[in-house]
């Protein structure tokens, strides 16, 4: 579910260059989760690290009361799935790139 909202949302707000704020604050967002979770890490964020954060977080979410916005607005969990999804995509790509190498 995590992955499927938070990519829904990241194509959305990449898609809407124009709407004022949602890259910056897809950025924001991007920042926040890459600290947060790498920092118990101690190195960049791998996929199984963003995972288990954006399991958690939607438990959290869900728990809460929230449900994924329906009137094509992201709200604050919406970009934060999103950042998480770009954070993937991005470790997947450096995991690529690293395998390249050898």
């Amino acid at each position: 579910m995590a992955g499927e909202i938070g990519q829904y949302w990241l194509d959305q707000i990449t898609a809407a260059q124009g709407r004022a704020g949602w890259l910056a604050a897809l950025d924001q967002h991007v920042a926040e989760v890459r600290n947060t979770v790498s920092r118990p890490l101690g190195y960049w964020p791998d996929v199984p690290g963003l995972m288990a954060y954006a399991s958690g977080f939607v438990g959290a979410a869900v728990a809460s009361g929230w449900q994924p916005p329906q009137d094509g607005q992201p709200d604050w969990q919406s970009f934060r799935l999103a950042a998480v999804c770009h954070l993937v995509q991005q470790a997947q790509e450096k995991a690529g790139h690293l395998r390249g190498v050898n």
